[in-house]
């Protein structure tokens, strides 16, 4: 067998040197998740189809509101790809601003949206987590970013369209009495 050399040095050593205590991602098989609907690797069109038809049904048994109009595309890309779910109309009940901040935002038009209050409704956080949890049913991820290492079936953009945005906040700020 050949000498070992500690690369850093360029010096022989007598014995590797004992392992890290963290290991990366990669090699670590107990990091891994993986969605309830995840079958594989599979063509991110195929996927979307998948991620409607479960919106849909959500819709149906009420467990989404009925009313709601979401946009699931896909983007394939060199080195990895990305689904994104877009809410683009809400029911007329439905608020997605926070009024308090609306409040605020009429009063602080030029100060960053973090220092108000909370800029969604509850409501509204609730429903981008259940079209999270539909659309990550289906992915699957073993990145460890300690070390920069990025392994997932496909990245998630889960969020309110700007048209559906902009008319929730032109409705309610049009609402608000001086």
């Amino acid at each position: 067998m050949g000498q070992i050399i500690d690369i850093l040095t360029w010096k022989p050593v007598e014995r590797m040197p004992d392992p890290p205590e963290h290991w990366p991602a990669y090699c670590d098989p107990e990091n891994e998740t993986r969605g309830k609907n995840y079958k594989g690797w599979r063509n991110a069109a195929d996927i979307t189809k998948d991620i409607r038809r479960d919106i849909k049904d959500a819709i149906k048994t009420g467990a989404l509101p009925s009313g709601l109009k979401v946009s699931v595309t896909c983007d394939n890309y060199s080195m990895g790809r990305s689904i994104y779910c877009t809410v683009k109309a809400v029911p007329e009940w439905f608020r997605v601003y926070n009024y308090k901040w609306l409040l605020w935002y009429r009063d602080n038009p030029h100060a960053c949206w973090d220092e108000g209050p909370d800029v969604r409704t509850k409501t509204a956080d609730r429903l981008i987590s259940k079209l999270k949890a539909i659309v990550n049913s289906y992915n699957r991820d073993n990145s460890d970013s300690q070390v920069d290492y990025f392994d997932r079936d496909f990245y998630e953009h889960v969020d309110f369209g700007d048209e559906c945005e902009k008319a929730d906040k032109t409705k309610q700020l049009s609402a608000l009495t001086v």
